[in-house]
């Protein structure tokens, strides 16, 4: 079966129109449909396409007629890449003899809006002359060859490929635009039914609502409760989280201090604030290591039992605030301003909170990559257990309390830590 039948259609899951974005009701918004491909070589094909699309009331999407939207600030690949991020619902992407314009990335105006379309999660139905995919197989065994009566660069061979094979996305082959239609005629209905199915699971779940921010890809696994569906929300949830404050995370990165400084002119002010300062953290460390062993645990449920969609959303939802507090946390310590001989010490506390980030962003890659392996070891009927547990702790902080200790010795005179402040006679 082609596994373009089996994708509902997304942008009724889409947060910013359909179902949830309006509490219910839906919004009178007809589907967009990009066609992308090379205009010259394909051009009675493309206008076959746009009047195949107005005659099933769908709005069509083509960059040579006037009512393709454009941005006149922009160039011509910048408002065909907002065409596809902005408007376009599906992307049929149709592949003949040109591979067309390159780009300084060495890829084509049409290879960017495939990829867009791909990263945007909208459907993508793809057809490529049948000529071309004859003789795929010639060149994969022979790329030495000259296939210049088929195709104008290799690199077209190349994009086809990368979509069957590293993509994994369904090709249609046509020697007309008839053969297009008549595709797309069935694969729509199926999409229609798909998008009736999504509805009615939206109405029967009304506590989804309060969820109408999240994205799409989110609802889906909820609703449709696939095998290992609550590690795949809790990590498309925990990555989407952390995608969420990338920003701030580079900030970071490349020491980018925002905000007032706060200056701490005393020895005593010192002792005053980093203690405050330190407990924060091993809070939020205490919090983090709840959340991830115990909270979540309980969210996922018994073995061979559905675990609670509210709870996973609501546990990974406080991870990824844990997150942003510990990234806050390291910023906020690049804010102070202390005399030198206390400087070494300033910049000793942000590492703190800089290894706690880095083991929840290694977490998050390490389910993700452990859950596709389990999901095709299950496939192939073997038990898979996933270990989802982990300690967070602020290492180096035992270290620290020394220095704290000897410089404020050596260099004060002041008794312990934190004693008071006694300067000898």
């Amino acid at each position: 079966m082609p596994k373009r039948y089996l994708k509902p259609m997304q942008n009724i899951l889409n947060d910013r129109k359909g179902y949830l974005a309006k509490g219910g009701i839906y919004m009178s918004k007809l589907p967009t449909i990009f066609v992308s491909s090379t205009c010259f070589d394909l051009s009675q094909v493309r206008l076959d396409m746009k009047q195949f699309i107005e005659t099933i009331g769908y709005e069509p999407l083509l960059s040579e007629f006037d009512s393709f939207p454009i941005d006149p600030s922009q160039n011509t690949v910048e408002n065909c890449i907002r065409a596809v991020e902005t408007r376009a619902d599906i992307l049929v992407l149709i592949i003949g003899g040109r591979y067309g314009f390159v780009l300084d990335n060495e890829k084509s105006i049409t290879n960017m809006e495939y990829l867009t379309a791909r990263s945007k999660g909208i459907p993508i139905y793809v057809f490529v002359q049948k000529n071309i995919l004859a003789i795929l197989p010639l060149w994969k065994e022979h790329p030495e060859n000259n296939y210049s009566s088929v195709v104008d660069t290799p690199k077209l061979f190349d994009f086809v490929d990368n979509i069957r094979s590293n993509d994994s996305v369904w090709v249609y082959e046509f020697s007309s635009a008839n053969d297009i239609v008549q595709t797309l005629k069935k694969q729509f209905a199926y999409l229609f039914y798909d998008s009736i199915q999504i509805r009615n699971k939206l109405t029967s779940v009304p506590s989804l609502n309060k969820y109408k921010d999240m994205s799409g890809k989110a609802i889906r696994l909820i609703l449709e409760k696939p095998a290992a569906w609550e590690v795949r929300l809790f990590s498309l949830l925990l990555q989407e989280g952390i995608n969420k404050y990338s920003d701030i995370r580079q900030d970071l990165i490349y020491n980018i201090i925002y905000g007032e400084g706060i200056s701490l002119s005393t020895i005593e002010e010192f002792l005053e604030w980093f203690p405050k300062q330190t407990d924060l953290l091993l809070r939020l460390v205490d919090s983090l290591n709840t959340l991830i062993n115990d909270k979540l645990q309980i969210a996922f449920g018994e073995p061979g039992q559905h675990g609670d969609y509210e709870q996973i959303i609501y546990t990974t939802n406080r991870i990824v605030e844990g997150y942003r507090n510990s990234i806050n946390w390291a910023l906020d310590c690049k804010r102070i301003y202390v005399e030198e001989d206390l400087n070494k010490l300033i910049n000793m506390l942000p590492k703190f909170s800089e290894g706690i980030i880095k083991e929840i962003e290694a977490f998050s890659e390490k389910i993700e990559l452990e859950l596709k392996d389990a999901l095709l070891r299950v496939k192939n009927g073997e038990n898979v257990e996933l270990n989802l547990t982990m300690t967070l702790a602020a290492v180096g902080l035992d270290e620290f309390m020394d220095e704290v200790s000897s410089v404020v010795r050596g260099k004060y005179g002041l008794i312990g830590a934190f004693g008071e402040a006694s300067k000898e006679a």
